[in-house]
């Protein structure tokens, strides 16, 4: 959870990552809201950050600032005969 107490406004990106680092990640069309429900359709391991910026534009000097949150882990296995899916997170954010 984010908040500010600077009166600026803050604005989330989400990305997604094979590998466990914030370098190789790719931005999540459409995910800007606050809170990321990953989906159950890409199998395998993916790996889930959030980066959220602070824009204050009444203020001198620097008006942004920005936080990347730790990854989240998200294993989602192959559908069972039972065509359901497995969803393994390790990590919250």
């Amino acid at each position: 959870e984010a908040s500010v107490e600077s009166g600026g406004t803050l604005s989330y990106q989400w990305y997604k990552n094979t590998r466990n680092n914030t370098t190789d990640a790719t931005a999540i069309t459409g995910a800007t809201g606050a809170a990321y429900k990953p989906s159950t359709a890409d199998i395998g391991t993916l790996y889930y950050f959030v980066k959220v910026t602070n824009t204050n534009n009444s203020v001198g000097g620097e008006q942004t600032a920005t936080v990347t949150s730790k990854r989240a882990q998200v294993i989602v296995n192959a559908p069972s005969s039972a065509n359901t899916h497995i969803v393994n997170v390790t990590t919250r954010i």
